[in-house]
């Protein structure tokens, strides 16, 4: 529960569209943490948030992901801030991004 509701406020800093919570189904932290996401929604400019509960089932999410995905958009278009990239995510040429996030990218430095 504090890692799902508290990076709420994580990812509205670093520009995010949007959040979609994952737990079990009946998950006490995911039913806690649902009912805390409204008002930090409210408290973060109407930041997009979604829950959903998975049972094995395989249920069809789709036009419940439609519906949201139009909610990231509007709010995208309407945020009060850029997003922030970490920085590995920068690009350095020729070097892919698995490559950079495992640490196997070569360093660069700049010659004299």
């Amino acid at each position: 529960m504090v890692l799902s509701a508290g990076k709420v406020d994580h990812f509205f800093r670093h520009g995010v569209d949007g959040i979609i919570d994952v737990s079990p189904f009946s998950c006490m932290n995911g039913i806690v943490s649902e009912a805390l996401y409204p008002r930090l929604s409210q408290d973060h400019a109407g930041l997009p948030v979604k829950s959903v509960y998975v049972d094995g089932t395989g249920r069809d999410l789709t036009s419940e992901l439609e519906i949201f995905l139009e909610l990231v958009r509007t709010y995208q278009a309407n945020k009060p801030h850029a997003r922030v990239y970490p920085p590995t995510f920068r690009k350095q040429p020729g070097v892919s991004a698995l490559a950079r996030e495992t640490g196997l990218a070569p360093s660069l430095s700049l010659a004299s």
